[in-house]
């Protein structure tokens, strides 16, 4: 159900697709009693690489809630409604044409819908969540339908993210360390992908001050072991720190 919770959350006025029914949401397994349409209507089953985690594979039909998830109108219609803007970031002076759900990250609290077109932008989601229940969808290939696999969190200092095909448990605190030390190392030249692993260019390293890198990737070894996931969510949303001379 945590379409349906998400859009409760967000105050969507989700418009009812026919009457009340008693067949059930293919996404959510709920009865149709906001009325429902054929999941082909939205996207063809046979094409929809994700259909085989569905609550009810048997059935045919979707909710209104679930639908309004699925499809180029149904995102049209959302944003309509909701004085979102449904199309792709400008680039240049090329007409702008009109995105999906999963073709962005989304962040969902108490009245507020952001979608996510920087993925910086998660720094201070991630290290200052709004007030619980929220939910957030972090994407980092923007290809996939994740929203309808995320959960619900009820806590500022201990939440679940969906990030790609994982749920993340971020421990507010502790994610910050790791975020902290992950940028530093970042801001000494080093390359995200090899504060992930450990695996070092040796010619950067002789540009990087010892002590920062003696401090900061034993923390990152601690992650590495213990907490990968933490690092991927870095290496996704870590930035360099701007300074100035």
């Amino acid at each position: 159900m945590i379409l349906k919770q998400i859009l409760s959350l967000i105050n969507d006025t989700t418009h009812a697709l026919s009457e009340p029914n008693s067949e059930h949401c293919c996404v959510c397994d709920a009865e149709l009693k906001t009325g429902g349409v054929k999941f082909n209507k939205l996207l063809t089953k046979s094409t929809f690489n994700l259909n085989q985690q569905f609550k009810n594979m048997r059935s045919d039909m979707i909710c209104s809630h679930c639908a309004v998830f699925f499809g180029r109108e149904s995102w049209q219609a959302y944003c309509d409604r909701n004085n979102q803007d449904p199309h792709f970031p400008k680039v240049g002076e090329k007409k702008q044409s009109v995105a999906n759900w999963f073709f962005f990250s989304h962040y969902f609290a108490k009245g507020e819908h952001r979608i996510v077109k920087k993925r910086q932008d998660w720094r201070e989601y991630l290290c200052n969540p709004p007030k619980p229940p929220f939910c957030f969808v972090l994407s980092t290939m923007c290809k996939k339908h994740l929203i309808f696999k995320a959960e619900m969190a009820y806590s500022q200092t201990n939440y679940p993210i969906r990030f790609e095909e994982k749920i993340i448990y971020i421990n507010v605190v502790d994610f910050k360390t790791c975020l902290d030390a992950f940028e530093e190392l970042y801001n000494q030249g080093l390359s995200k992908a090899s504060i992930k692993t450990g695996e070092y260019n040796s010619s950067a390293l002789l540009k990087v001050d010892r002590a920062i890198l003696h401090e900061n990737d034993s923390l990152m070894q601690k992650y590495r072991l213990n907490n990968p996931d933490y690092l991927e969510i870095c290496e996704f949303i870590g930035a360099k720190t701007c300074t100035t001379t």
